[in-house]
């Protein structure tokens, strides 16, 4: 079984180093692999690397898939698995203070919808669609 885990290198007298890696190990003598050659200087750092997601991805079999969204009609591909109402302010070209609306998919099975502001997050599946628009009351 292959797992995937950030580690903390370590240096050549085998304490922590600060460098960080997105890695995969097999239990069932498949290896162990660094998702990425370049240095990360966090754990989040390393969590988000899409070159570290990819190359993990193929190794064990599962390839990594950003999710597609929708912002005011135009298509985008992120990373993670929230995108905050700030980012998505950013990505439609609008103020922060902006209306934002959300439908999409749950877990594959069921719809959803809802609105955001400042400060909350919304957990990302693909084909979701988010309008942000500045209204009167915005």
């Amino acid at each position: 079984m292959w797992m995937t885990q950030v580690l903390q290198k370590k240096d050549q007298h085998g304490k922590p180093s600060g460098i960080w890696h997105l890695c995969a190990s097999s239990d069932e003598g498949g290896g162990f692999y660094a998702g990425c050659d370049h240095e990360h200087r966090s754990p989040e750092e390393a969590d988000a690397c899409r070159e570290a997601k990819i190359a993990v991805g193929a190794v064990t079999g599962f390839p990594y898939e950003p999710a597609k969204i929708t912002i005011n009609g135009v298509e985008h591909e992120l990373d993670g698995d929230k995108i905050s109402h700030e980012q998505i302010c950013e990505l439609a070209g609008k103020p922060v203070h902006a209306s934002v609306t959300y439908r999409g998919p749950r877990k594959g099975d069921s719809e959803r919808s809802g609105i955001t502001h400042a400060g909350k997050s919304i957990d990302l599946e693909t084909g979701m669609i988010f309008t942000c628009v500045v209204t009167g009351n915005a």
